[in-house]
C-alpha cells in the first residue's frame, strides 16, 4: 500500500509541476506580447525625429505664410497700378477720340478755307 501511496504523490507532484510549467508558458507569453508591443512603438530616436521634422514643418509653414503675405500685398499693388493704367487708357481714348472728331471736323471744313483762302 504504501508503493500505491508512493505513486499518487509522484503523480499528484507532476500534475503540479504541469500547471506550473503552464502558467509560467502563460507568463511567458504574456511577456512575449509586451516586448512586441514594446518593439512596435516609437523609440526615443523616432520620437526626437518626428519633433525635428514637425519643427522643420513649422518653420516651412510661416516661411510660406510670410511669403504669402507678401505675395498678396505685391497682387493689391498690381491691381492698384492696374486700376490706374485702365482709367490712364479710358481717358487716352477719350481724348483720341475728341482728336478725331476735330480731325474730322478740320477736314469737312478744309474745302470751305482753301476756297477762301484763294478768294
Amino acid at each position: 500500500m504504501q508503493g500505491q501511496h508512493y505513486t499518487m504523490a509522484l503523480i499528484d507532484r507532476v500534475y503540479d509541476a504541469g500547471r506550473v510549467i503552464e502558467r509560467l508558458l502563460d507568463v511567458n507569453s504574456d511577456l512575449c506580447q509586451e516586448v512586441e508591443e514594446l518593439k512596435s512603438r516609437p523609440g526615443p530616436e523616432a520620437v526626437i525625429a518626428a519633433k525635428r521634422r514637425a519643427s522643420d514643418l513649422e518653420k516651412e509653414v510661416n516661411r510660406m505664410k510670410a511669403k504669402l503675405k507678401e505675395n498678396r500685398a505685391r497682387v493689391q499693388t498690381l491691381d492698384d497700378e492696374l486700376l490706374t493704367l485702365s482709367q490712364d487708357v479710358k481717358s487716352t481714348r477719350s481724348a483720341s477720340w475728341a482728336a478725331e472728331e476735330a480731325l474730322k471736323e478740320e477736314r469737312l471744313h478744309l474745302p470751305d478755307q482753301a476756297e477762301e483762302r484763294l478768294r
